[in-house]
């Protein structure tokens, strides 16, 4: 850590420099040439409250991505259950069938508590969800979600 620190010294953000070069590595040069789609999720970040600061200067970056057309901002409202788990399952996948809340009780499962989180239980709920063909399935890469969108990277 203390090396990486060192030798990133003028690198605003090493950790994310070094998934980039490891994500060109894999790929090879075989890169889309065409729009892709990012999407960041802020908890509790209403549209309207987004477009106000946006529009009075606090986030010029994301200005200046809606204002050179590079970038759209769009509105989403989530379903039941609004929670993360449910979210980025809808999303990455198409499909949250039976994600209820972020913790649930399965009366059909020995009354087994499952959750939106944890390795063993993300991997079983992902298992139920995927048809294999997630939002992210051709070249894309799924970063700090629960969920992998069925991306190998």
């Amino acid at each position: 850590m203390i090396l990486s620190a060192i030798f990133a010294k003028d690198d605003d953000n090493p950790h994310y420099s070094a998934m980039l070069r490891e994500a060109q590595r894999k790929r090879k040069g075989n890169l889309k040439n065409y729009p892709g789609v990012i999407i960041m999720e802020i908890y509790g970040l209403a549209y309207d409250i987004l477009c106000e600061a946006v529009d009075k200067g606090y986030m010029p970056t994301v200005k200046s991505m809606i204002d050179s057309k590079s970038h759209t901002l769009k509105k989403w409202e989530t379903d039941l259950s609004s929670q993360t788990g449910a979210s980025q399952a809808g999303i990455l996948h198409g499909n949250n069938e039976d994600i209820t809340a972020f913790r649930w009780v399965e009366k059909d499962n020995d009354n087994q508590i499952m959750q939106c989180s944890g390795i063993s239980k993300v991997k079983i709920l992902e298992e139920r969800i995927s048809d294999g063909n997630g939002l992210l399935v051709d070249n894309g890469a799924s970063r700090s979600n629960l969920f992998s969108g069925d991306t190998d990277m």
